[in-house]
């Protein structure tokens, strides 16, 4: 990195997050900072994954701060040179500096509360207890199980399971033994998202139905994986975005004089939680309920009718409607508009579709019933609910 003077009055802000890894987090707390550096006139920021001007005497000006995912080297070396850090990487092994980070624990938590709610009663968890990210899902998603007296099971997976073919084959090989032997339905909670892909073919392998034999719910959003996968992959999104602005602001607070340089981490509770195919039914031990959530999951984008179900289920009206009021606690109409509803809103979060086609692709009429329809379900229209989402 070749030198670089200061310019009067400017601040030389270091980023230290690695840019060929195109995760979420990297992008988005990147986004975020470049967010709040641009309400600052007095900000020249540098993207500097290693801190190179740190930490080999390369001759760089020394930066006034560093923001990003800070090593335990870069750490040490600013702290020898007086240079503020903040850091946003809930792995980073230098624990004593300011630090933004993902509430691992709150979303997870907002998880488990989501699988009881979709009729769950048996749980699992698929991570490694050797990572702090890891030891923070199991934090927040084991007390609400066990407070309901219900148990978590646990898949010790490897923090890369992709090492190279005979780990891969391994990891593969121990996931099907273990998927095999659970208790169904189960819902699982799984630390990262390639394996929730692979947790999603080895079911298919095994004639697992997802999500009524098997719920999947990932720890991290990544729309290449999450979207592709059939069923979609419900996960927890992390505010990236707001990690990276709050960093930013607390290292701009530190330069000033306005914060102290405080090593406990400010925790960024998560932007939401995406429920999407693979947990989006109610799984049920009675047979007439299960196979009418079924029918209505799969048929979301149908005007389907209770007859619909009743036939699909094979029994009367009477008797699914009996049923399932007990065991959902609410009408079969009342979830074919619910799951209707679901499915155009992950539609609306997830893609720029037009509305127009958005009715016609659904079983809807025309544009002005699915207005209705999604208003009367939600109380907002549909392009009020993108907005406000996106928003």
């Amino acid at each position: 990195m070749p030198h670089s003077k200061h310019r009067k009055g400017i601040k030389r802000i270091a980023i230290a997050i690695e840019m060929d890894k195109p995760y979420p987090h990297h992008l988005g707390c990147y986004e975020g900072i470049l967010q709040y550096a641009s309400t600052k006139d007095d900000w020249q920021v540098v993207v500097d994954p290693y801190c190179i001007g740190v930490q080999d005497g390369s001759g760089v000006t020394e930066y006034d701060g560093i923001v990003g995912r800070i090593s335990r080297k870069t750490g040490e070396q600013a702290r020898a040179t007086g240079i503020p850090c903040v850091n946003h990487w809930i792995n980073s092994p230098a624990r004593d500096l300011p630090s933004v980070l993902p509430d691992c624990r709150r979303g997870c938590a907002v998880a488990a509360e989501h699988l009881i709610a979709r009729g769950f009663r048996q749980f699992g968890y698929v991570g490694s207890t050797r990572d702090r990210a890891q030891r923070l899902h199991l934090a927040g998603y084991e007390p609400p199980i066990r407070e309901r007296g219900f148990q978590v099971e646990k898949f010790d997976a490897p923090l890369q399971c992709e090492s190279n073919s005979k780990a891969f084959v391994r990891f593969y090989s121990r996931l099907r033994q273990w998927l095999a032997g659970l208790t169904t339905p189960v819902a699982l909670l799984v630390s990262l998202e390639v394996i929730g892909l692979y947790i999603v073919q080895v079911c298919g392998e095994l004639g697992l139905r997802i999500p009524h034999d098997v719920g999947v719910m990932v720890c991290r959003e990544n729309p290449t994986i999450c979207l592709q996968t059939t069923p979609t992959l419900s996960c927890i999104e992390d505010d990236n975005e707001r990690i990276g602005y709050r960093a930013a602001k607390l290292l701009d607070q530190i330069m000033l004089g306005r914060a102290e340089a405080s090593v406990e981490p400010i925790w960024i509770e998560p932007k939401t939680l995406r429920v999407r195919g693979s947990t989006d039914a109610f799984v049920s031990k009675d047979p007439v309920v299960s196979q009418a959530m079924r029918f209505m999951t799969e048929h979301s984008n149908r005007a389907i009718t209770v007859s619909d179900v009743a036939e699909a289920a094979q029994t009367s009206k009477g008797t699914l409607q009996q049923r399932f009021t007990r065991d959902v606690g609410r009408s079969v109409y009342s979830e074919i508009c619910r799951l209707r509803a679901e499915r155009v809103k992950r539609i609306l979060i997830d893609s720029d579709v037009s509305l127009q086609k958005l009715a016609a692709d659904n079983g809807f009429t025309d544009l002005s019933h699915l207005v209705k329809s999604f208003r009367k379900a939600t109380g907002v229209t549909p392009g009020e609910f993108r907005k406000r989402y996106r928003s």
